[in-house]
């Protein structure tokens, strides 16, 4: 009786290890965690206090609550898509879906997801973020999308357009000092404060 139980007890934890393996994988962490960082984003920028030179909440807020909502659409759009029994394609290198990978792959691919992330930490601590996320989409876009110079260039100043003129002229986000703008004593931010210096802002 009592081997029958432990049997019966083995065999319970097995069904729920199987059932988690089958449900909890890589790609459900992954956005898991994506969702707390988002959700994290917010509470942290709830905190904050104002300053004299302007809101340094405005910038994790903004990129918290559009996380957030892309987050929870990629959800329910999942959802749906898993309910009405269509396929979901899988999208290049922001995803750990593993299915039909070699193993080789998904280690690959995983390495490059946290490798681009650290590198672009290290830039923005470096030379801030009006040098470190236009590189970063220009690497990105000719390296790996093999797109044209011409085009990848004028995405990569449109991606500093928004930083340079809307977070730090408008918003007035407070930018982290970088280590190349110790070194020399300036701010990359103020050249376009100057450009805006008439407008009512």
């Amino acid at each position: 009786m009592a081997n029958e139980t432990k049997q019966a007890g083995s065999g319970a934890v097995m069904d729920v290890y199987k059932l988690g393996r089958r449900y909890i994988t890589l790609d459900v962490i992954f956005r898991a965690l994506m969702g707390i960082a988002f959700v994290g984003m917010i509470v942290a920028a709830s905190g904050m206090p104002k300053t004299d030179f302007g809101n340094p909440a405005a910038f994790p807020m903004f990129v918290g609550i559009i996380g957030l909502v892309l987050w929870i659409s990629s959800i329910v759009n999942e959802l749906v898509s898993f309910l009405k029994g269509r396929k979901q394609g899988r999208i290049y290198d922001i995803t750990f879906q593993t299915a039909g990978m070699r193993p080789l792959t998904v280690w690959l691919r995983t390495a490059w997801v946290f490798g681009v992330m650290g590198g672009t930490i290290v830039g923005v601590w470096l030379v801030n973020f009006h040098i470190a996320i236009p590189a970063f989409v220009i690497i990105y876009l000719r390296f790996v999308g093999k797109l044209r110079w011409r085009s990848t260039i004028l995405l990569g100043f449109v991606m500093e357009l928004p930083i340079a003129f809307l977070y730090g002229a408008i918003i007035h986000t407070v930018w982290p000092t970088s280590v190349l703008e110790r070194l020399f004593d300036f701010s990359l931010q103020a050249p376009f404060d100057y450009l805006l210096r008439d407008l009512p802002i």
